[in-house]
């Protein structure tokens, strides 16, 4: 799935919305230590009461937020092993949630590494996508569904216990220590999570599956591999970091800040033609990629672009996913450390630096438009 199609999902995520249905959820409490499960109820998600559907909902759309590769994974079964496919399959085509459920729910109990105890949310539901306006089109018949989508959701949610705290007793007039019996199931935010199936130009793909990780760049590998049997990929963060590894590999340990604009206004063309002409993949880089921007970016000698990459990816058939690479251009940052300072700036902007030596003195000069502000006040100007 790409941003596009997880947004339209998430969207969707609302109350009394008749393109957005649950059918039933599932719910489980588990004991940190001990394992066992001391809570399990089944039941129709339009019997709760709205304020709990309304906190269900917030938990469900959060599994679908978050940066892509960092938080928000799409992630293939293990290849030769259908185990995970075929029970989550088992459980989205079951006649009966919990009992096909449990399962799924031994496997998380097997890896469960939480220090908490934990609340497992089970969902299935449905996604209508309505057919889409052509140009000129009235509004009439733009209810009629286009495609309907199936698919569960699970959720593994901390248990907070209650905290002791003063109160006041207004009717007797006094200070109390609080003895508070009700544990908080924290909704807010998931410690792992996916959707099965995933989404791609208005049909299921069965072959995947959406993970979601609380911490980012740091998914749970006990559950992608030993609960749903997925193959972990780099996460964005990785990806970046081998990306730097090769052109340090190919251009040595320094380089022209003119050099490294030009590298990624190339890989953010890429990004931009891949939105315009709306492809659902990712636009990635292989060897041939990186070598066509290097090319284009002023790096003259690239004869060991190919071994570096061979050495730092450990196989030449692998491609970085170019917004791993470069976040959004004109929104996020580059981070220059150093020493002395540490500064933010945007890539577009890294014409504009240099490394200078002044008085025998190592600096940095960056153009700017306007004045610099420091505490209110205005820096004197010098010529140099």
């Amino acid at each position: 799935m790409n941003k596009k199609d997880l947004a339209a999902i998430r969207k969707e995520f609302k109350m009394d919305n008749h393109r957005f249905q649950i059918d039933e959820i599932c719910s489980v409490y588990v004991k940190q230590e001990s394992k066992d499960i001391i809570s399990s109820e089944k039941t129709l998600f339009a019997r709760l009461d709205t304020e709990h559907q309304e906190l269900l909902l917030k938990n469900f759309k959060r599994i679908l937020t978050g940066p892509l590769d960092t938080k928000v994974y799409e992630l293939d079964f293990i290849s030769g092993n259908n185990e995970g496919q075929h029970l989550l399959l088992g459980i989205l085509e079951s006649h009966d949630l919990k009992a096909d459920s449990d399962k799924l729910i031994e496997k998380i109990l097997e890896q469960n590494n939480y220090e908490t105890d934990v609340v497992i949310n089970l969902i299935r539901a449905e996604y209508s996508k309505p057919a889409k306006k052509r140009k000129g089109e009235d509004d009439a018949g733009m209810d009629d569904v286009a495609y309907a989508f199936k698919f569960l959701m699970c959720s593994v949610n901390k248990v907070d216990q209650p905290k002791r705290a003063l109160r006041y007793d207004f009717e007797k007039k006094g200070f109390k220590v609080s003895t508070p019996m009700d544990v908080i199931v924290n909704l807010s935010a998931p410690l792992d999570g996916f959707m099965f199936p995933c989404f791609n130009e208005n049909s299921a793909d069965v072959n995947r599956v959406i993970y979601y990780s609380q911490a980012p760049n740091c998914p749970n590998t006990a559950f992608v591999e030993g609960v749903i049997h997925c193959e972990l990929k780099l996460t964005a963060s990785e990806e970046k970091d081998k990306f730097s590894q090769i052109i340090k590999g190919v251009v040595g340990e320094k380089i022209q800040p003119e050099i490294m604009n030009n590298i990624y206004s190339k890989i953010n063309e890429q990004i931009l033609a891949s939105e315009e002409e709306e492809e659902s993949d990712i636009p990635t880089l292989g060897v041939k990629n990186i070598e066509w921007v290097l090319r284009n970016s002023g790096v003259e000698d690239i004869s060991k672009l190919e071994q570096v990459f061979c050495e730092v990816m450990e196989k030449d058939s692998i491609e970085l996913k170019a917004t791993s690479i470069l976040p959004p251009y004109e929104s996020k940052s580059i981070k220059i450390n150093s020493s002395i300072v540490d500064i933010a700036i945007s890539p577009k902007d890294l014409k504009g630096l240099k490394q200078v030596v002044r008085n025998g003195r190592k600096c940095l000069l960056i153009e700017i438009d306007d004045d610099i502000i420091v505490e209110g006040l205005k820096l004197n100007t010098e010529n140099y």
